[in-house]
Formats: structure tokens, C-alpha cells, sequence
């Protein structure tokens, strides 16, 4: 069904102007979101960013052609680099983006919010040609990008927007599949989908969505035909590139994601969690929409109903995705993230039918605009969790003083702080030292003393809070031979003002449980949570010049070189 909305002009506004005031509203909204200068408090952040900056830095000093070495020397100064492991494209970006604005969190945002933006004037073209409705493309395009999920991600240094825009741009080449899949538009394909892989590994799934577009549109005599075999041959050879190259050049080992977990256990785990996930991000009613949506749409294919055609090419997006996530040693959200603008549209498009069955024409999209009128509104009725403020203050802090040596005591803000420790730009750069990967005996008062001295520690940034989140640094801390320099609140917002609203909410739809939860820990741990900068009084003067350390993100145990003092 098309359900299309006003006369020549305002279809002319909806097909030009307003995807583009749409891309500017959630750009701009990804960088409002949050301090644009901080990053999150989880650790991927700073990950993503600081491998931008050591692609930018390796550069810069012409040292492309011995990038272990050169990454080794890095990581004793921002030890939170997580390249091979993360893919390269991204950081790629984000080192041009730092060769001309510097190095600094807020050059990171606005990458990521320039992926928001292409994410929504491809989402929403997408959905257009296949529909030919603005009305449809619309609110697609609005659900998904309000929902909390999406803000989440789109509002720090995350993967799954810059991700994203690469695996729409190469659904976007799919659009005439059942017309037409020519030489040309294979490569395209293959190449933005190896381009998605090489921003974050979840876009392998791009590499069913052909077969199985085929597959559903019953387009047998392309099996027969070059184009697709050689869009899979393109997409394979550089996605096993990705894995291939580190292993070969760079003796990468990777990270244990195994599960001890059979198949078919895994598959029924994840599920369950996937359909509590989805529970929470659409309500039980719209988690009842989108089952039967995507029932009624695989019914529609096998019967060739009118708009069968649409159904396939929404089918085909979600169904690898979706399966990959399953079988996905760990499961997250993100995982599944990228198929949720196809599952919206089904929910939508349902709505459409169903609505013009029962209401007059002019009134078919009601239904729909209702629901995403409610869905944009949940979504925006509050900010993105953890708001941070006082890690850049502190990195400066310390920066100022001018260390040669850092501990850092705490399994929180780490990688927030080594990055605003890298955007000040230190020459030259202090070693930083990570309690959480030094041997547990290590952080008693007695221990931490030892260590200090032998080493040459003259700054420790202690993190302290009320809350108790794995191995607790703070516990006996500071010592005696820790004297306090300054100390920095980390979060906004002590009580956020939408709490009694939000868990009515929760409380009426079982809204989001996973979101509560944190949302519960930050109001009852995070008020207290702050950062302590001290200076350690009984440094050795002649420290040794290495030490060794093992990286679980880098696979392998790495022999640092220290500042001398």
C-alpha cells in the first residue's frame, strides 16, 4: 500500500527539504545529548577514540610502516586502544577529522554525528523508494532515531552509527533488486558492505541479504548469474581480510569469545533476552506488532499479495541480522540495532494496511502517526544515562602538573580519562600505569606503596564512589604517601528531575528493565562518584625504564618503555 500525503509541493518538500532538516535535528541532537567535550563512561568510547588518534599520531610521525612498534609505544601512554580487535575504518576517519580540528573528544563526536546524519537521509530514501510514501519513510525515520537506544549510541563515541550509514548506503543499492541486479550495482554492494564489516564486524550479515532477497522475490535465474557471485566473492575476500591481515602481519592471537554454551542453547538464550530487550525498547504492544508485521509479511511473500515485493527486501535485511545476533557468542542490543529501521517499517506498514481496511484514505497513516507520536515522545522524555562532566577538568588537572608517571585506581573512567589526557596533547606524554592490570596483590595500601616507589609514580588518580563494580581499587586508599591535590565530581545531575515519571512508566509497561537498572545505580551510587588526583610524596628516584603487562583486548603480554625522569 502507498499512502502518499498533500499536493506537488509538499511532496517535493518531503522527498527534498525535509530528510535534510531531518539529518540536521538528530545531528544536532547527537551532539546535544551530551557534554559534547566528555565521553561516556563505558569503555568503547575511549577505545574508539584513541584508535583514531594512534592512526593519527603513527602518521604523523611516519611510522605507517612498523605499526606494532609503533602501537607498542602507545599503549605505555594510553593503554586503552582495543585496535585489532575494533575494526579500522572508523578510526580512519576520525584521523582526518583530528589532522585538521586536533585530537580532541569533541572532533570524535562530531564524526560520529556525521554518521547520524547520512544514517537518516539514507534511511529515509530507502524507505521511500521502496514504498513510495513520505508519510511512511517519516515515521520510520523518526522512531528510529528517537529511540533511547539509538540516542545512546549516536550521543558518544560509539560504532553502530558510522557502522550503519555504510550498511544503508549499501541497501540502498538493493532497492531495484527485484527489476534489476546488474555488474555495477554488485560491486557497489560489496564494496559499502566490506566497508560496513570494516567499521564494526556485525555487518557480515549484509552478506546474506542478497541470496536471500533472491531467495524470497524468487529471482532463481540470479543464483545462475555473475553479479552474484561476484558481489559474494568482493564481500568475502575483504571480510576475511579483516581478520586475515592482523593475524599474518601483526601475529594477532584476538580476544576469548567463546561460550561453553551448544547451539542450540546459545540460540535459546539469546532469543530470550533479545525478545526481553525488544519488550522494553517497543512495549509489549509494539513487541505484538512487529511479530505479527513480520508473520503477515512472510504470509504476503509466499501468496505474492500486492506490495509482496517490499515485504521481501525488509524480510531480507532483518533475518541475517537477527541471526547472527543469535549465534553471537555475547549478546547486546547493538547487535541488533541495524535491523530495527526494517522491523519499524514493517510495524508501520502493517498499520497502513490494516488502517485502510477500516478508516478513509486521508486517514490511513492516523494509526501510524499515533504510534510514533507515542514512541517519539518516550524517546525523548529523557537524556541519554550517566551524563559525564568532571573527567576532562580532572585530565587537565593532572595534565598541568606536568607528570612523568600516572596510576590510575579505578575500573570506570579510565579510558575517559586517557583520552582527555591525549586531547591535552602532553609532550612529551606521561607512562600511564592501570591498577586493574597489575596482580591483585598489588593494591593493598602496602602494595600500592611498593609499586609506586619502584616505579616512579609521582601522580595517582584515584576513582571513588559509593557503589562497588567488580575488583575495588578504592578499598585502604589513599595511603599515607598519597597526598591530595584536588578532587572532581564526575556526573551531572544528582537527581534527575523525570525520575518519579520514568518509573511510573516502568512500573505501567515494564518499560525497559535493563535501562532501570542503571538508571537505579545512578541515582543511588553516582552522586558520590568523583575523581581524586594525588601526588604520590616517595617516588624512587632511579626507576626502571620497562615493565611488563598483558593486554587481553591486544591478545598478547607487551614489554612498555617508561619515561625516564
Amino acid at each position: 500500500m502507498y499512502v502518499t500525503v498533500g499536493g506537488a509541493k509538499e511532496r517535493s518538500f518531503g522527498r527534498k527539504a525535509l530528510p535534510c532538516l531531518l539529518a540536521l535535528l538528530f545531528g544536532a541532537a547527537s551532539l546535544a545529548d551530551r557534554n559534547v567535550q566528555e565521553l561516556g563512561s563505558l569503555a568503547d568510547p575511549a577505545r574508539h577514540m584513541l584508535n583514531g588518534a594512534l592512526l593519527h599520531d603513527m602518521i604523523q610521525s611516519g611510522q605507517v610502516l612498523h605499526p606494532e612498534r609503533f602501537a607498542q609505544q602507545f599503549y605505555s601512554h594510553y593503554p586503552a586502544i582495543s585496535l585489532p580487535f575494533h575494526p579500522p575504518l572508523f578510526p580512519l576517519f576520525e584521523a582526518v577529522l583530528y589532522s585538521v580540528f586536533g585530537v580532541d573528544p569533541a572532533v570524535a563526536r562530531i564524526a560520529v554525528a556525521i554518521s547520524v546524519a547520512a544514517s537518516v537521509l539514507l534511511l529515509y530514501a530507502i524507505v521511500l523508494a521502496q514504498n513510495g510514501s513520505l508519510a511512511l519513510a517519516l515515521l520510520t525515520t523518526i522512531t528510529f532515531f528517537s529511540l533511547r537506544i539509538s540516542r545512546e549510541v549516536a550521543s558518544d563515541v560509539m560504532l553502530e552509527f558510522p557502522a550503519l550509514a555504510l550498511t544503508l548506503a549499501a541497501l540502498y543499492f538493493l532497492r531495484g533488486f527485484d527489476r534489476n541486479f546488474s555488474l555495477r550495482t554488485a560491486v557497489l554492494f560489496a564494496f559499502l558492505g566490506a566497508a560496513a564489516v570494516w567499521t564494526k564486524q556485525v555487518g557480515v550479515s549484509l552478506g546474506a541479504v542478497p541470496w536471500l532477497l533472491a531467495l524470497f522475490t524468487r529471482r532463481w535465474h540470479y543464483f545462475r548469474e555473475a553479479p552474484m557471485w561476484l558481489s559474494s566473492t568482493i564481500f568475502g575476500i575483504l571480510s576475511l581480510l579483516l581478520v586475515a591481515i592482523p593475524v599474518a602481519v601483526l601475529g594477532w592471537t584476538g580476544m576469548g569469545g567463546r561460550t561453553e554454551k551448544s547451539a542450540d542453547q546459545l540460540v535459546q538464550h539469546h532469543a530470550a533476552h533479545y525478545i526481553i530487550l525488544l519488550r522494553g525498547r517497543f512495549f509489549l504492544g509494539g513487541l505484538i506488532l512487529l511479530a505479527v508485521a513480520m508473520l503477515w509479511s512472510a504470509l504476503r511473500i509466499v501468496q505474492r499479495r500486492d506490495g509482496w515485493l517490499t515485504d521481501s527486501f525488509y524480510l531480507a535485511w532483518i533475518v541475517p541480522f537477527i541471526g547472527v545476533a543469535l549465534v553471537t557468542p555475547r549478546w547486546d542490543e547493538r547487535y541488533i540495532l541495524a535491523a530495527y529501521p526494517a522491523m519499524i517499517a514493517l510495524g508501520y506498514l502493517a498499520l497502513f494496511r490494516a488502517a485502510g481496511w477500516m478508516l478513509p484514505r486521508p486517514w490511513s497513516w492516523a494509526p501510524a502517526g499515533a504510534a510514533a507520536l507515542f514512541m517519539c515522545a518516550s524517546g525523548f522524555a529523557f537524556r541519554p544515562l550517566l551524563i559525564v562532566s568532571g573527567v576532562r577538568p580532572a585530565a587537565r588537572f593532572v595534565a598541568g602538573q606536568r607528570p612523568m608517571r600516572i596510576l590510575y585506581c579505578g575500573n570506570l573512567l579510565e579510558g575517559s580519562f586517557l583520552a582527555q589526557l591525549r586531547a591535552a596533547n602532553l609532550s612529551p606524554p606521561p607512562t600511564f600505569i592501570r591498577a586493574d592490570e597489575l596482580a591483585p596483590g598489588t593494591l593493598t595500601p602496602a602494595g600500592l606503596n611498593e609499586f609506586a616507589h619502584r616505579f616512579g609514580i609521582d601522580y595517582i588518580v584515584l576513582e571513588k564512589t559509593a557503589l562497588r563494580l567488580g575488583r575495588d581499587e578504592s578499598v585502604g586508599l589513599p595511603t599515607s604517601k598519597m597526598e591530595l591535590e584536588k578532587k572532581f565530581p564526575i556526573f551531572e545531575r544528582p537527581y534527575s528531575p523525570e525520575w518519579s515519571v520514568y518509573q511510573f512508566i516502568n512500573r505501567l509497561t515494564a518499560f525497559d528493565p535493563i535501562d532501570a537498572h542503571w538508571r537505579t545505580l545512578e541515582l543511588a551510587g553516582w552522586q558520590g562518584y568523583e575523581l581524586g588526583v594525588y601526588r604520590f610524596t616517595d617516588p624512587s628516584p632511579n626507576p626502571p625504564s620497562n615493565f611488563r603487562l598483558r593486554s587481553e583486548l591486544l591478545g598478547r603480554t607487551l614489554e612498555l618503555e617508561t619515561n625516564g625522569q
